[in-house]
């Protein structure tokens, strides 16, 4: 592998003798540098620069991912050099014509996502950075053209950008015009879980689902192979609980993995499926690791470290991103070492790392038995001010202060600081739908609360422009009635604060917040 420049472009190439070509850029910008009220603005900038690429004829694609945006192609020299600079060429002149086709694209699109344990990321990190995931692309309906071209400027810029090729010689006729720039510093982690491990309730899904944020290391790695292969072995080879178990590791940032388990169940086997992962992880930390389980996952990871050896363009995206992230390249020969150094000691020690940050979903049953926490699901904080009462008679009570809104009932309270708003959905019938940064949800309808004339203008005065998403009118039908619904009065789980506001956490995001107010 070597390391050069194209066009400004810093530059990876490896070799490779079977005749194809590959190559692709990928930028550090992505979805955890958005606000809620554009979500989606950076998937839909790669979906208008693919576009105009006329490669029918040639594999390409793109990845909108949390911290980076990867563009890419194979196929022949001539092929890949055509889509490579197409797309640079599209990023400084977006075919901004097709901006409502494209977002029709993307929703289409957003139907097929979700999944288990998909809410997890908001769980943790709130309605911002990397807890962006959970939520939809609804910023989407506000981005207009001036932001989308804003956005891909400043962020698809090549001083932003690593390029990297593979093929039987560096490819001619490259012209990758992008714009000057500068490398995006990393959003904030933000954390508003509280005291870890801890668990939430989601009788939606037969799958009992856990994360956790590890140092990335070998062992790590070692261990997560090892989970995977006790739990398959103990859920469905053992106990028939359900059709897959399984464990995975994927990187966050420079110094951070997240590892995810995974475990469908039959409905009737809930609570037998969420002892069996908490027996199967406790037999992890304090159990014996076998020794020929150990050598054998330890064996695969060698492996793999000896195919990057012999083909380095197979690892190219991956260095990109490391370059991007900050991070040296892992040196095989230090890699190997590493691995062949773990021994059962530290498979149990990552297993502690794994516990000591763990969040799970589970469809029932709970975890204070096993000394997990349940995740807070009313707010901690409520605001003092006018009380409204719901037009239903056990209906929550909307009490509208200064500083935010509070929505109270028995089953608990919902709290959103108008300083704190991550997105508030703006129907044009009148509703309001607020998000707070840390996940806490406030619906104010007018059908089912005995509100005064002037509230929702005193809310939207209230709430920053640039955290405001324009919806039509419901149809009257659609709206929510006291007889058969109410807002409900807690919201997603939430830790102990919110962190800083959103707006002025990095320069692309107070450049973007300045071009969403002025909208």
């Amino acid at each position: 592998m070597t390391e050069t420049t194209v066009d400004g472009i810093p530059t990876l190439f490896a070799r490779r003798e079977d005749g194809q070509y590959a190559g692709g850029i990928v930028f550090r910008v992505g979805w955890a540098d958005e606000t809620l009220a554009v979500r989606g603005l950076t998937h839909l900038v790669e979906h208008l620069a693919l576009h105009g690429v006329a490669a029918r004829d040639v594999h390409h694609n793109g990845e909108t991912h949390a911290l980076h945006t990867h563009l890419y192609a194979s196929g022949t020299a001539e092929q890949v050099v055509r889509v490579l600079n197409g797309v640079c060429a599209a990023l400084c002149d977006l075919p901004v014509d097709r901006l409502e086709t494209e977002k029709e694209v993307l929703r289409a699109e957003a139907r097929g996502r979700g999944g288990a344990g998909s809410s997890m990321a908001g769980m943790r990190h709130g309605a911002r950075g990397h807890g962006l995931s959970s939520y939809a692309e609804l910023g989407l309906a506000n981005v207009d053209a001036g932001l989308t071209v804003m956005w891909a400027n400043e962020a698809f810029s090549r001083d932003n950008a690593v390029l990297w090729l593979s093929g039987e010689s560096m490819p001619e006729g490259l012209s990758l015009t992008l714009p000057e720039g500068e490398r995006q510093s990393l959003p904030p982690v933000t954390d508003v879980l509280g005291p870890t491990p801890a668990y939430y309730l989601d009788g939606s899904e037969d799958v009992v689902h856990v994360t956790a944020v590890v140092p990335r290391s070998c062992r790590a790695m070692l261990f997560t192979e090892l989970l995977s292969r006790a739990l398959f072995a103990d859920l469905r080879q053992r106990d028939g609980l359900g059709y897959s178990a399984s464990a995975t590791y994927r990187v966050r940032d420079a110094e951070h993995a997240v590892v995810a388990v995974v475990a469908d169940c039959l409905p009737e086997r809930r609570g037998a499926a969420v002892g069996a992962v908490v027996d199967t992880l406790a037999r992890l930390r304090w159990g014996s690791v076998p020794a020929d389980e150990l050598e054998e996952v330890r064996a695969a990871a060698l492996a793999a470290v000896a195919t990057s050896r012999t083909l380095p363009h197979t690892g190219l995206p991956a260095r990109a991103l490391e370059m991007l992230l900050g991070r040296e390249p892992d040196d095989p020969a230090v890699l190997e070492d590493e691995l062949r150094a773990v021994t059962a000691d530290d498979v149990r020690a990552a297993a502690e790392d794994f516990h000591a940050t763990a969040l799970a979903q589970v469809p029932e049953l709970g975890l204070e038995w096993a000394g997990w926490a349940a995740a807070p699901v009313s707010s901690d904080t409520a605001v003092d001010g006018t009380g409204y009462a719901s037009l239903a008679a056990d209906g929550p009570t909307l009490v509208v202060g200064d500083d935010g809104l509070t929505l109270r009932s028995d089953r608990g309270r919902s709290t959103v600081h108008f300083d704190r708003v991550a997105a508030m959905l703006a129907y044009a019938d009148g509703g309001r739908s607020l998000l707070g940064e840390d996940g806490f949800h406030v619906a104010v309808e007018p059908t089912l609360l005995a509100l005064d004339e002037d509230v929702v203008a005193r809310i939207d005065a209230a709430v920053d422009p640039a955290r405001v998403v324009r919806r039509p009118a419901r149809e009257a039908a659609s709206l929510p009635r006291p007889a058969g619904h109410s807002p409900e009065a807690a919201g997603p789980p939430a830790g102990q604060g919110a962190g800083e506001p959103l707006a002025p956490s990095s320069p692309l995001l107070r450049r973007l917040w300045r071009a969403a107010r002025g909208r």
